[in-house]
């Protein structure tokens, strides 16, 4: 990883809410803005938008859906200098 990175977790689907996240936005400055993440999928690698946004002064992120509707991250942190994104997702076989 380099100095700044986004770590970005993701598992089965368990109730997200749309919320900020605990870090400041002054604090996540790199972060802010428009991203596109290669992830792998179970047909491959798959193309997915990141939206890092202020949120009345706390950080924001809002993944697009692939197929599903955009996934609202609110669990937000950052250890050392890298931004973590934490998110639940359902896949065809479940979590």
């Amino acid at each position: 990883m380099s100095a700044h990175d986004v770590v970005v977790v993701g598992a089965g689907l368990a109730g997200l809410q749309a919320q900020a996240g605990s870090v400041s936005s002054a604090n996540a400055k790199t972060w802010i803005g428009e991203w596109t993440l290669t992830m792998q999928g179970g047909r491959g690698p798959m193309e997915r938008a990141l939206t890092i946004k202020d949120a009345a002064g706390k950080v924001a992120a809002t993944m697009g859906g692939g197929r599903g509707a955009p996934i609202e991250i609110a669990d937000v942190s950052m250890k050392g200098t890298d931004l973590v994104l934490k998110f639940k997702q359902m896949g065809r076989g479940g979590e």
